[in-house]
């Protein structure tokens, strides 16, 4: 019979490869539903607003900013109540139709649960942080000395799930075209 000194010292190690393989599986998963967003994800196409492209300490990227959000920030000027109810919940949803060019646009914004969606809108979900929409999306990192190029990126692809993850998939020129 093993002494409980000895049981201790063999449960350690199978409690940590046990914990490390479900952290694995975790991850795992969540890759994989990022892989299926990117993959089957319905495309939207965002214009960009304008923002500072580099920083040193990570290297080329560009921050984002999406037309749409600073429609919604004047919007919500005027609707304290919309605001409020933001700040309650935390959570919303963003309501975009396409215009006639393929560039979805403000449509209206929803706090609480997941709206009804008539079959040409579609709604993100974002959180509500520091006054802000957020639903990720915010940053495109790109190879060292490619800068000029995505410089020229005009539009964001979204993909976004049936669930209303959105998940930022390439950037593109003036004419739409991927970059």
């Amino acid at each position: 019979a093993r002494s409980p000194a000895a049981r201790r010292a063999w449960g350690l190690p199978v409690g940590l490869l046990a914990g490390g393989v479900l952290v694995l599986g975790v991850v795992q998963a969540r890759v994989h539903h990022y892989e299926a967003i990117l993959d089957r994800g319905r495309p939207v196409i965002l214009a960009l607003a304008p923002v500072d492209p580099r920083s040193l300490m990570q290297g080329d990227y560009m921050d984002l900013d999406y037309a749409v959000r600073r429609l919604v920030e004047q919007w919500l000027i005027g609707q304290p109540d919309a605001r409020d109810a933001l700040q309650a919940n935390g959570r919303g949803w963003l309501l975009l139709r396409p215009d006639a060019q393929g560039v979805w646009q403000f449509e209206g914004l929803v706090a609480g649960p997941a709206p009804t969606l008539e079959a040409s809108e579609l709604a993100i979900k974002f959180r509500w942080r520091n006054g802000e929409m957020d639903w990720g999306a915010r940053h495109w990192f790109f190879p060292e000395g490619q800068g000029e190029r995505y410089a020229r990126a005009r539009y964001g692809e979204l993909r976004v799930a049936e669930d209303g993850t959105a998940l930022l998939a390439r950037l593109l020129d003036e004419t739409r075209a991927p970059l």
